[in-house]
């Protein structure tokens, strides 16, 4: 990583909505490496607790309020945001894990 790519992610805050399955916590572990801050919210009774451990910032949301994660993110002053969910099918879920880079462009608030 360049030294001027590295002080444009350092500082970047990126949400990530959470649902069930370990692609969530892949994906927050890549941006942490890439120097972002990471602010979770995580679908009530879907994402892993232990997910709160690898964000900066961590909450809650109800599967019928994911409107709310916007307000949630904007709080926390997040300005892009991805949701990260582990597909049915094992096999895809450990394809998309063996990628090396996350890049946060999925949605800006």
């Amino acid at each position: 990583m360049t030294a001027a790519r590295q002080n444009t992610t350092q500082s970047r805050k990126v949400g990530l909505l959470a649902g069930w399955g370990r692609y969530p916590f892949v994906v927050a572990e890549a941006l942490n490496r890439q120097g972002f801050e990471v602010y979770g919210l995580g679908v009530k009774g879907h994402a892993d607790p232990a997910l709160a451990e690898l964000c900066a910032g961590f909450d809650w949301i109800g599967l019928a309020k994911l409107g709310g994660a916007c307000r949630h993110f904007r709080r926390w002053g997040v300005a892009d945001a991805m949701m990260s969910v582990s597909e049915w099918r094992e096999s895809r879920s450990a394809s998309l894990a063996r990628r090396e880079s996350v890049e946060p462009r999925n949605a800006t608030l």
